[in-house]
This record gives C-alpha cells, sequence and structure tokens, in this order.
C-alpha cells in the first residue's frame, strides 16, 4: 500500500480488518497486503475511500476466503439475545453499529462502524469485541447488551 492508501485503510477498513481478524481466528491468515492485493479491483469504491466495504462485499469475501457460512443477519440485539436464547451458536459475528458518542457533541451521533465479536464475559451481559480503530491498531472492548441497543447494532453470525 502507498502511504496515502495506508492513511484510509486505517481509516475506513474496519469491515476488512474484522475479516482478517476472522481469518486468523478460523486458522486462515491473511495479511493486509494479501487482502488489498485479493479483493482492491474488485471493490471500486476503495478508488476514493481506501478500504470502505459494505457488508454485501464483506459476505463475498468471507465466501471467497472460506472463513464462515452464509452469513445470519440479526436485526437488533433483542433479535440476538433472542436467537441465543432458542439455541442458536454464536462463535463468530461482525457487529455494526451506527451510532458512537462524540465528545465533542455530547450525544450520539450518525458513525457506522464495525466490530467482530470474540466471545462473551463469563458472569456479566457483556460481549467481548475487537474494535478496530483509525490509528491503524485493533483494541479489545467490552460492551452490554444495553450499550449495543444505543449504537443501533446489528450483527452478521458467521
Amino acid at each position: 500500500m502507498t502511504p496515502e492508501q495506508r492513511s484510509q485503510w486505517n481509516l475506513y477498513s474496519c469491515v476488512p480488518r474484522c475479516i482478517i481478524a476472522l481469518a486468523e481466528l478460523r486458522g486462515k491468515p491473511i495479511l493486509d497486503d494479501e487482502f488489498v492485493n485479493m479483493f482492491e479491483g474488485a471493490l471500486p469504491e476503495w478508488k476514493n475511500r481506501f478500504g470502505l466495504t459494505s457488508i454485501g462485499d464483506a459476505i463475498r469475501i468471507i465466501a471467497t476466503l472460506e472463513i464462515g457460512s452464509k452469513p445470519v443477519h440479526i436485526h437488533s440485539v433483542g433479535e440476538f439475545q433472542d436467537f441465543i436464547n432458542a439455541g442458536g451458536k454464536v462463535a463468530h459475528a461482525l457487529v455494526l453499529t451506527h451510532k458512537a458518542w462524540s465528545q465533542e457533541h455530547k450525544q450520539l451521533v450518525e458513525v457506522h462502524h464495525c466490530r467482530l465479536l470474540l466471545g462473551f464475559e463469563s458472569d456479566t451481559p457483556n460481549l467481548i469485541l475487537m474494535s478496530p480503530a483509525q490509528d491503524g491498531k485493533c483494541y479489545e472492548e467490552r460492551m452490554s447488551t444495553s450499550e449495543l441497543s444505543e449504537v443501533q447494532a446489528e450483527f452478521f453470525v458467521v
């Protein structure tokens, strides 16, 4: 990647970085540059926002890399809890959120972000998530179901 592409990758590539982490967890590791070489030509939106990837493209990439079954789309935290309570198996999921807390505005604002569900914290209602950051690193965070409801989370169980 060029330095400009790397800068944009850090800003826009939360979906690809979650897929790369999922590939690692599923025993099929892929490096950022390998991922870019495989998919850059198929994603024309990368010309303007390098790394920005739709959920439809993410589903196709997951299938191409053979790292998950056809995702089950769950539209809300309540539906996700019902899915689990009904015996649904969840090893990993892409967790898309549509809101985030803005320190500047002191309220929730529209921000689209993707995290990867890594697991569930024992003895709490918290989910353990890997969250790509705009500094190019990924951080582990814990979010409760109420926090996920607040940021309008939806789930793609893979």
